[in-house]
């Protein structure tokens, strides 16, 4: 009988078959209902369509030391009338076109902003480069064009690694309209999340995020645009290995050490000129709760933290509420956040 993982109504997961749904979850199981609803949003974000949303498709060129120049893709929501731009940033392994952005974009085209959903260097399969979590120099330059220099303000949204990438740019201060940052299930401490992601019991996971990240590498590969061949990248059986043989060698950090230090938010997190809203979820497998329990005890007045007490990585209840004002879910409770910014 074919089984399908659907999240209800009401926030349950259930399975659906042939039959009633038989629920196989409900909020009050503890901890390991992070990773159903993890597992579950994937699943469905993997195999429902996503629904038809006007956006522009755009392209920018950004400076490199070692290539010249990369091209950026991404998805262009204007509204003529806006004076707010809204950045969104999907995670790893994501693009662009994640159903994750794309929501957020619809999001903000109701309350009358204009969206940019940006695409990472190669994460749209372009093969024009591979990207890190510090390379913030890319959004200053793409909001340096000439089309967005008549907006006012300028929003962060970041999901997951574009969360971390979020707050990097917001203390890397990469445009002076910056007027707010909001963050969902950012892994703060990089380096205590990867070693966490390495554990035996973060497999699934972990061989899902490589596979993805390789596929991006082997793009780049082809076109002769990363140093390391493929056939070496693809041996890493670990987050920190994949980091040491792909980005150590394309971008010169000494180490894997190097890199998590040289990226690292965590010293700046009280140095934010801006308003930041960090999400995070109790269950996240992830992103544990104590590692970004940790990571937060250097945050200040700046950050606002909302902890979900039902979800996983990316995944909350339909109606989840983060304690804002107007209607439930993610996205709606985001904007009405940024809204009072």
């Amino acid at each position: 009988m074919i089984a399908m993982i659907r999240i209800s109504n009401g926030g349950a997961i259930e399975m659906a078959r042939s039959a009633p749904s038989e629920t196989i979850w409900s909020e009050r199981k503890g901890a390991a209902s992070g990773h159903v609803w993890t597992i579950a949003c994937a699943l469905r974000d993997a195999t429902l369509p996503s629904a038809t949303r006007p956006a522009e498709r755009v392209n920018f060129t950004v400076g490199d030391p070692h290539l010249g120049t990369v091209r950026l893709d991404g998805l262009y929501r204007e509204n003529a009338a806006a004076d707010t731009l809204v950045v969104i940033i999907h995670g790893l392994g994501g693009s662009a076109a994640s159903s994750y952005c794309a929501n957020a974009s619809e999001v903000a085209a109701r309350v009358g902003h204009s969206s940019l959903r940006l695409s990472m260097r190669g994460a749209d399969m372009s093969g024009e480069d591979i990207y890190h979590a510090g390379l913030t120099e890319d959004f200053r330059s793409v909001l340096a064009e000439s089309r967005f220099a008549r907006y006012q303000r300028i929003l962060l949204l970041g999901y997951s690694f574009g969360g971390f990438l979020a707050i990097r740019s917001g203390i890397d201060r990469i445009d002076s309209r910056l007027s707010a940052i909001a963050a969902v299930c950012p892994p703060l401490d990089m380096e205590g999340v990867m070693n966490a992601g390495d554990a035996p019991s973060r497999s699934l996971y972990r061989r899902v995020i490589l596979a993805q990240l390789n596929r991006c590498y082997a793009e780049a590969a082809a076109r002769k645009r990363v140093p390391t061949p493929i056939e070496v990248v693809r041996q890493a059986r670990s987050c920190s290995e994949w980091n040491e043989l792909a980005i150590l060698p394309r971008f010169g950090f000494r180490s894997v050490c190097d890199y998590y230090r040289s990226i690292d938010v965590i010293p700046g997190l009280h140095m934010l000129a801006v308003p930041c809203l960090i999400v995070a979820s109790e269950n996240d497998p992830i992103v544990p709760a104590h590692i970004m329990q940790a990571a937060l005890a250097e945050a200040d007045g700046s950050v606002t933290v909302r902890w979900a007490k039902q979800g996983g990585h990316l995944a909350f209840p339909e109606r989840v509420s983060l304690g804002m004002k107007g209607p439930l879910g993610l996205e709606n409770q985001l904007f009405n956040w940024f809204a009072d910014r």
